[in-house]
């Protein structure tokens, strides 16, 4: 019984013995810290104190990257390794994180996608419009609505600028923000057409304004939107006269010029693309394309805008000036040169150089 208490006595000895040696170990490997936290066959220092700081002890998990499970879809095959979508987002959920830096890099990477050609691009090496939804090329998208197309050089903002709807300029995808294969200049035109004349025209310009920047439009894009909308709710036929047209103009303008002339039309630029999104009606086709493109329903259109001050003299004239350095021989060109709006335009040029006379002789007799 003596030999047996000996031994457990003996084995309790080592037992503490051993936990005790198990307590140092343990305190070892804290005190060791850099090499035991590395990870098994590593030979990277496991504690990174730029971010547990000089007296801590870990560092920042990275999650495992997955190929092919990941829900980025990197359009660059030279992305920074720091760029992975787990670790940003990990970094970004850090108290004290500062975004600053991802924004400039996804910045960065925008510009670069918005410069370099891309599968979407509507767009063929020589910059022109390849092929348009109906597959003729010829910028019309053939929808057929209420007889509306768009004639060629008929851009939203009117001279170069467009973003859609027939328009020469770039394609909608090349703007930043701007969602895929959407025509924005007709779902503004949608929304108008949507309007209901019993409500504020405060109401429509709010769904507008929403609408233009959740797709990164303009308000030229707004203004031309607004314009088709207009057009359309006209009900011209084939045998409408153009008096009829231009009273029935004047009696939906009382309801829709204050939309363009306190909210859409901003400055020139705006008005420019009202007569752009009209005249590209008139030589687009259609019962009302063939209407407003004969003479002198145009010019009447043009009068009546002026008239109701959705366009001013100064957009008028500057309207002119641009079409004079294009092709004259041109469906536009055409329009344009119709003796009824030349003779407009010759009045309108009178007043304006009779107005700055006035102002002149009255400065001068305030000197």
């Amino acid at each position: 019984e003596e030999e047996e208490e000996g031994e457990e006595e003996s084995g309790g000895s080592s037992s503490e013995d051993g936990s005790d040696d198990g307590g140092r170990a343990k305190a070892s490997a804290a005190a060791g810290g850099e090499e035991d936290l590395a990870p098994a066959g590593s030979s990277d220092v496991a504690t990174d104190h730029d971010v547990v700081g000089k007296d801590g002890l870990g560092r920042m998990w990275k999650p495992p990257s997955s190929d092919g499970d990941s829900d980025f879809d990197s359009d660059s095959d030279d992305d920074d390794d720091d760029d992975s979508s787990g670790e940003v987002n990990l970094a970004s959920e850090s108290i004290g994180y500062d975004p600053s830096e991802a924004y400039r890099k996804r910045a960065a990477l925008q510009d670069r996608y918005v410069e370099e050609e891309d599968d979407f691009s509507d767009f063929d090496d020589h910059g022109e419009d390849a092929m348009d939804e109906d597959g003729d090329g010829d910028g019309d998208s053939d929808d057929g609505a209420a007889g509306i197309s768009f004639g060629e050089g008929a851009t939203a903002a009117g001279f170069g600028e467009g973003s859609g709807a027939g328009g020469d300029g770039p394609p909608a995808l090349s703007i930043v923000g701007r969602q895929k294969d959407v025509d924005v200049v007709d779902e503004l035109r949608q929304i108008c057409l949507e309007h209901e004349t019993t409500s504020p025209i405060d109401n429509l310009a709010i769904e507008l304004n929403s609408y233009k920047f959740s797709q990164n439009a303009t308000y030229a894009d707004c203004a031309r939107g607004a314009t088709l909308a207009v057009l359309e709710r006209l009900g011209v036929g084939a045998g409408t006269s153009h008096a009829k047209l231009v009273s029935a103009l004047k009696s939906e303008l009382d309801h829709w010029a204050p939309l363009f002339t306190g909210k859409l039309c901003r400055g020139v630029e705006e008005e420019c693309a009202v007569i752009a999104a009209v005249e590209g009606v008139a030589v687009g086709g259609g019962e009302l394309g063939d209407v407003l493109g004969k003479e002198p329903v145009f010019r009447f259109v043009l009068q009546t805008l002026h008239d109701a001050e959705v366009v001013n003299e100064e957009a008028i004239l500057e309207w002119a000036r641009r079409r004079r350095e294009g092709d004259l021989d041109g469906p536009l060109g055409r329009l344009f040169m119709q003796g009824p709006t030349q003779d407009f335009l010759e009045w309108l040029q009178e007043e304006s150089d009779s107005d700055s006379d006035s102002e002149s002789e009255s400065e001068s007799d305030g000197e």
